[in-house]
This record gives structure tokens, sequence and C-alpha cells, in this order.
């Protein structure tokens, strides 16, 4: 009983006697001695270790008891011994925020954690870590656990029911634009019970709110660029109103970097000029979200602005979705509008149901209506997916799928946008992802089921730059497209693009599909055609426009030709137009 005294004492003065700084190289105190101790006894020793930071709870789970249930001094000290290298990570101060209504966002304003590693302590914003565990879909104190580094530390919120909730989706604002043609939901949050109104334009209509939601559906109107106002009131007073609200097309403009790029990020001064000059247009209002993610499907979103198109105003829009919106009121004569949900260096699957992109910034505004969708993406999922041939149009028809069910059109209209060439690897001189991808969007256009290819491949200033500046002539294209595939007119956007490949006797016939006018070659840059026999290996190869849709490709020098090849890597400048719009790259094998 003695010895356990002497050696419970020389623990508890071992552990006080390390620093809480964990800048001690050694640990003091006579370690000859071979007593046992009890499992309570080094329990709490250790316990006390863990409580003061001496040592993690993880090296306190794995002491090394006997089957006894005891702990040998030198067990003991090996363990406490781990405290000289450990890291932990503890909340210095709280976020702004620990009280939040059911159904509110997580806001780390404000909070900041230490992180301590061999003794070196440094502050971390909380943002910058991992967060996990709000839930704000019920009442209650949630536990919120903060992990950075391997480590961990927790803290408390609490959520509260509002005695009266009311609130219109943060989509809905000033100077916005509603859609045409179509009926369209206004809708938001409420306490169950209230009634709910909704004033726009000569109708008025009500709803009594329940499960916590409210909509209203608001009759077919036609364009209108005279603006009206937007008022919701209910039965338990709450008022909301929005001036200045104009009724045409709204598209969503969606994807990653590209999409995101702003006029103000474009560093050549004439590509910015040239859309700030078609930038003074009341009838273009836009919209961009901040960009936020979410584990669990959001029904809300932040309000932001709806911005009327001026020449100071679109610096800090999409450069892409701007030209794109300019391009489409410049020949219809309505009113454009465009909002921009959109993230940098995302993989397309944080944009399906379940992707955090799309919980945050999708979901949360559904059932809005739009027009149609403008996508830019892909860059991403070539790089880092080495199967993105097989799964990139799997997760694409997910994608337009769950957005069609959740804005509730089965029918509305997706423009892909198809990557411009870059220096990505040896893809300047070989057939590696970058171009693969570029010959894969075109293969996934399906017109009869309303998903189109905005031709791309051309659009770059430097084969360095994976942002092209030419952003203008790139929405402007996207917008002829969209006039030509969704709203019938007689413009040439869409871009010839392969449909079939016959053996003949004098070489392959090709024949493509919308050619416009007819096909025409830039004979100064060569041939981008090649061919490859049985042995894999490519050589370039003649060619000759036989008719408006066709070329024959001079393969005769070829025994047995297995793959055709039309622009084979990522530095390839196109040669073969129709109506001034390049043909796509593709690739074609026979079997």
């Amino acid at each position: 009983m003695k010895k356990r005294v002497i050696f419970f004492t020389l623990i508890i003065s071992l552990i006080a006697t390390l620093s809480f700084s964990l800048a001690a190289q050694s640990l003091p105190g006579d370690a000859n001695l071979d007593q046992k101790v009890t499992t309570t006894d080094a329990r709490y020793v250790l316990q006390a270790a863990v409580k003061n930071r001496v040592l993690t709870g993880e090296a306190f789970t794995n002491a090394d008891f006997d089957n006894d249930g005891n702990i040998s001094t030198t067990d003991a000290r090996k363990t406490l011994e781990t405290a000289l290298t450990c890291s932990y990570i503890e909340i210095k101060s709280m976020p702004d925020k620990t009280t939040y209504y059911v159904g509110d966002l997580f806001i780390p304003t404000g909070a900041t954690i230490t992180y301590t590693n061999s003794g070196v302590q440094q502050e971390v914003l909380v943002s910058a870590s991992l967060i996990s565990g709000f839930d704000s879909s019920t009442p209650g104190l949630k536990t919120v656990t903060v992990t950075y580094q391997g480590c961990t530390a927790k803290f408390n919120i609490n959520v509260v029911e509002k005695t009266t909730v009311f609130k219109l989706n943060g989509i809905f604002n000033h100077n916005m634009v509603l859609q045409r043609q179509s009926t369209v939901p206004v809708y938001g949050l409420a306490s169950d019970g209230i009634t709910v109104t909704v004033d726009f334009n000569g109708q008025v209509k009500s709803c009594i709110s329940s499960g916590g939601k409210w909509r209203i559906d608001l009759d077919s109107m036609e364009a209108n660029s005279v603006g009206a106002q937007l008022t919701v009131t209910t039965s338990s007073g709450e008022k909301a109103q929005y001036n200045n609200i104009l009724v045409g097309d709204v598209w969503l403009c969606s994807g990653q970097s590209n999409m995101y790029w702003r006029v103000q990020d474009i560093p050549n001064s004439t590509e910015k000029l040239k859309i700030q000059r078609a930038a003074s247009n009341t009838n273009i209002r836009s919209f961009w979200a901040n960009q936020v993610s979410a584990t669990t499907p959001q029904n809300d979103i932040e309000r932001q602005l709806w911005k009327i198109s001026s020449s100071s105003g679109v610096l800090d829009q999409s450069a892409y979705a701007i030209s794109f919106a300019q391009g489409l009121q410049e020949t219809l004569g309505i009113p454009i509008g465009i909002a921009t949900l959109c993230q940098g260096s995302t993989s397309i699957t944080s944009w399906i149901e379940g992707g955090n992109y799309y919980n945050a910034m999708i979901a949360s505004v559904m059932p809005f209506k739009f027009k149609g969708v403008l996508w830019w993406q892909g860059e991403t999922d070539c790089l880092k997916d080495a199967n993105f041939e097989t799964n990139y149009p799997k997760y694409f028809t997910s994608m337009v799928n769950s957005w069609r069910s959740g804005f509730e059109n089965p029918v509305m209209p997706f423009l892909q946008t198809q990557i411009a060439n870059y220096a990505v690897d040896n893809d300047t001189t070989s057939f590696g992802s970058w171009v693969q991808m570029q010959h894969l969007q075109p293969r996934m256009i399906d017109e009869n089921n309303k998903i189109y290819t905005v031709c791309n491949f051309d659009n770059f200033d430097s084969l360095s730059n994976i942002h092209p500046n030419e952003k203008k002539a790139a929405g402007t294209r996207a917008a002829n497209l969209a006039l030509e595939k969704v709203y019938g007119l007689d413009v040439y956007g869409a871009a010839p693009r392969f449909l079939k490949a016959e053996k003949t006797a004098n070489g392959v016939l090709v024949t493509f599909t919308d050619v416009h006018d007819g096909l025409t070659a830039n004979t100064s840059l060569g041939t981008k055609f090649s061919a490859c026999g049985s042995n894999g290996v490519f050589v370039n190869v003649s060619y000759s426009i036989v008719s408006a849709n066709q070329i024959l490709l001079n393969t005769n020098s070829i025994t047995n030709v297995k793959t055709i090849r039309y622009i084979s890597n990522s530095a390839t400048a196109p040669v073969i137009f129709g109506g001034g719009v390049p043909l796509f790259g593709f690739s074609y094998s026979f079997y």
C-alpha cells in the first residue's frame, strides 16, 4: 500500500511538472519502481492528464492495461510521454451567433481556435477548419464539432423556434426578372397556419402555410419591361415589398471558375471593354449568389441584389453569363435575367442531388422558374477522374434530371459549354484527357431531350490560360445556340458535328449535321484530320469537301482504317466551319 501511495504521488507530481505548452523534453522522477497500481488509480491519473491537455484522449484510450485491469509504472510513464508530441485544438472564441432559428444556416464569423503541436501554438479561423454537427432542422441544443489537422474540439449552439416565422425566398428582390409564359411560383418559409397573400401586376392570390412553407403560383404573364411592385403580406402582420420587377426570360448560369470569372477578372482591357460597351441596358438584370456549400439541402438562399446592367455594374458579374444575356436581349428585345450560382474548382458530383453545392445553391432556390440553364464545367473532372469518359455523362444526366425535377420543368433546356483549349501535361501534342473531354461534350448532345453543347475549343488567347479572356465571343456564341435551338430562330449557333462515317473505295466518307449553309475550310492551316490502321499509329490525312455536309478523307495509304480523328490535341485551331461556327472535334472507330 505504501508503494502504491508513493507511485500515485509520483505520477501526480509528474503531471504537475509537465508544462501546458508540452515543451518538456523528458519526464522527471524515479522510473525504477515496479509496483503496479489499480485501474482506478491509473485511470484517475491519466484522466487528469487528459483533462489538463497534457495527454490526448486517444492516448488514454490506448493505455496498456493488463488482464487484471492494472497498469505498470513503465506503461503509465510511456503513456504520459505521448504528451510530449501530442496535438490538440481549443476554442479560443465562440462564434458571434450562438442562437439560431429553425432552418437557419450556420455562420462561423467570430469563432477562432488555437492549434497546438509540439509546444507551438497558432490561431486558426474556424472557417478554415471542417465544421460538422450543425443541424437546424429541429430546435434544441446542438453540438458543433470543429476538426483541424486531425484534432477536434466541440461547442454548443442553441436552435429555437420562432414564435412567428415568415420569409420570402432570398432570390426575390428589387429589380428582378420573373419568367414569362409560365406559371411563376412565389414561395418562402412561414409558421404553420399563416395566411400569405401575394399581389403582383393585377394578380392577388392567397394561401395558408403548412409544414413551415408557403407557395403561391402566379398565372402566366407575357414579357413586360415596365417595372411592377411585388407585395407579400401575412395574417400575422408581416410585409415584404419589392419594386421595379420585370417579366421576361430568366436563365440559371452555373458551373466552375470559367462561369465565375467576372468582368473585372479579365486582364485584357480590350476584351473587358467589349462587354462594358454593351452593358448599359436596363432590360438585363443579374443575380449573383454567394459561394457556399452545405451537407443537407437548404430551403432558402441569402438575399442578394438583382443588379440592373450598367458599364460599371457588370464588373463584379460573370463575364460569360452577362455576355450571354447581352446576346439574347439584343435579338429578343425582352427583359433577360441571369442568376449566377457557381463555384470554382468543383467537380460535377458536387452539383448533382446530394452534392454540397447542389444543397447550398441549387436546392435553395427551387422551385424558381427558369427558361433554361447555361453550364460551363468539366475542367476538374477530366483532370481528376481517370474514368471521366464513363462517369461524366452519367453524372451530367443525373444532374439534369434532378434540376429539372426540382425546378418542375421536365424539358428545361440545358446548354453545356465545351471546355476551351488549354496546355495541360502533354495534351498539346497528344490525345490526352483534356481533348478527350472536348470530344466527349458534343457527344452528349441530345436535341430530343433539349441538351445542347456550345462549341468553345477555339476560345483561347493563350494555351497557358485556363480562364480565356474572350468571354464576350463565347457568350455570344452561347446566345446564338440558344436562339437557334431553344427559341427556334434562323441563327447560326450550333456547331457542325460528326454524324457517321463509312469506308469507300476512295477513302473514308464522313457526314456531319448542323452544317447550316454548308461546310467551309481554312486551307491555310493544313489538315487536322488523322487516321490509324491496325497498328494504332496515327498519321495526318488530307481531305476534300465533297458536299454541303460531307468530307472525304484520303486514307488510301492506310491498310484497314481503324480510327479517324479531327482535332487530336488541345492546341489545335479549327479548320472546318459551318455557318462560321467551328466543327466539333471528334474521334470515331470502326468495329
